[in-house]
């Protein structure tokens, strides 16, 4: 498990860069995921989506 709070677009392609050839999966805010390029091949890599609930008390939760 490799965690890291990036700084630049570039980081998380340079993070999965490093990482190969293992397989990365990332975890992402929902919105990421309505990018109409990027959200199709987050997509299809198979990564997590993460949407955020408006009402604080109720949390958060994973999309699938």
């Amino acid at each position: 498990l490799v965690c890291a709070n990036h700084r630049s677009f570039m980081d998380p392609f340079a993070l999965g860069g490093a990482l190969l050839p293992l397989e990365t999966k990332y975890v992402a805010k929902y919105d990421l995921f309505q990018v109409p390029f990027g959200g199709w091949a987050m997509r299809r890599a198979g990564d997590l989506a993460v949407k955020f609930d408006k009402n604080k008390n109720q949390g958060w939760g994973t999309v699938k």
